[in-house]
């Protein structure tokens, strides 16, 4: 960083520090904050309105900013003077800080030396990446685009890249464009850092450190959070931001769980009436279509329950969940095409294959037969 003002005030008490993100910023602070800005939350502005919310911030007797530029429009450049020599004027330093450098980097550090121990730091931080990480779920925010600017937006307050990833480790979004590949090495550790909500995380090396969070929805599936530390490793504050980050994932996976869930008993529903007859001619050729089955084609039926020796039973959750069970087994050694429950039972609708012998299908049943002790 370089001082671009005058020395005279770079003996002012820095008692916080906050990102600008509003032009009325002097309605939440405190005061002496050290205030980090390029100066988007003005754009709007003229230079009489922006100096008038100077002048409030100057009031709250703020310790100065710490400016980046990153867009060289004339209007920008406009209100980047504006702000120096009210500074001059006011006695306020003005420090520039380099584009490779990010805000939280100065953030952590500026906590790390005004707060009178750790806990207090802690705190602070976490409002401020709480506040931050809302703004991606802001108003009706797209869940696939937040969850995007999320992940990109983690990689600048972590300082290190961050990717998120399926059940089956494949990529669903990285802040890189060459996103690393997920693999979970036996026996790693566990690690818990010392924050309040103490979130387990795999701790691995392979090229780089990194840290692992699995994601559990429901105990329907899993999603995995991985931080590398390729750049710097991760301090106790970068973790209080990943439990933000955890909790606004969690908040939108489960929403993308429960769509894809009614999506699914859906066509459940329409491949079951397409089996039992129930439907007319006209609205049968309507649901092949939308579940993309071809008259041409050849499909078996395969349907199998769970009979209890005892007819209380039948029907109950216990069945309902042993069910569950059976069909997971069933997608793990048979192609997963069209499978679904009903009650008691599993109907599996197999598409055959012309390409390959019929005898792979053969093979695949009967082994998962003899392993789940099927008759």
């Amino acid at each position: 960083m370089k001082l671009i003002s005058d020395n005279s005030g770079i003996n002012r008490e820095i008692r916080g520090v906050r990102i600008i993100v509003a032009p009325n910023m002097e309605n939440f602070l405190g005061g002496g904050e050290l205030l980090l800005t390029s100066l988007p939350a003005y754009e709007k502005l003229d230079d009489h309105m922006m100096v008038s919310h100077l002048n409030e911030l100057n009031k709250k007797q703020i310790s100065g900013f710490i400016v980046k530029r990153k867009q060289n429009t004339a209007h920008l450049n406009k209100l980047f003077e504006t702000l120096v020599c009210f500074c001059e004027e006011h006695n306020i330093p003005v420090l520039e800080l380099p584009q490779d450098i990010s805000y939280w980097l100065v953030i952590k550090y500026v906590l790390s030396q005004i707060c009178s121990n750790i806990v207090v730091a802690k705190f602070i931080y976490s409002k401020l990446t709480r506040d931050e990480i809302s703004q991606y779920f802001a108003g009706r925010a797209i869940r696939e685009k937040a969850i995007e600017k999320l992940i990109c937006g983690l990689e600048t307050m972590l300082g290190n890249p961050v990717a998120l990833y399926d059940a089956q480790f494949h990529n669903m979004y990285s802040s890189t464009s060459e996103p690393i590949e997920l693999k979970i090495l036996k026996d790693s550790p566990k690690y818990v850092p010392n924050i309040i909500t103490q979130l387990e995380y795999i701790r691995q090396k392979r090229n780089n450190v990194e840290y692992i969070k699995e994601i559990d929805i429901f105990g329907q599936s899993k999603y995995y959070l991985l931080i590398s530390e390729i750049n710097e490793p991760l301090m106790e504050l970068d973790f209080i931001t990943l439990e933000g980050a955890v909790s606004a994932l969690l908040y939108f996976l489960i929403q993308n769980e429960t769509v894809k869930s009614i999506e699914k008993k859906y066509h459940r529903d329409l491949e079951y009436r397409m089996l039992n007859g129930s439907l007319s001619e006209s609205e049968k050729e309507d649901v092949a279509n939308l579940l993309d089955l071809n008259a041409t084609d050849e499909y078996r039926v395969i349907t199998f329950y769970l009979k209890s020796g005892n007819n209380k039973e039948n029907f109950s959750a216990e069945q309902r969940k042993e069910t569950k069970i059976v069909e997971k087994a069933v997608l793990k050694f048979l192609p997963k095409e069209y499978i679904f429950c009903n009650t008691n039972r599993i109907i599996y609708i197999h598409k055959e294959n012309k390409k390959k012998e019929n005898g792979n299908f053969e093979e695949s049943w009967k082994n998962f037969k003899k392993k789940r002790k099927i008759n």
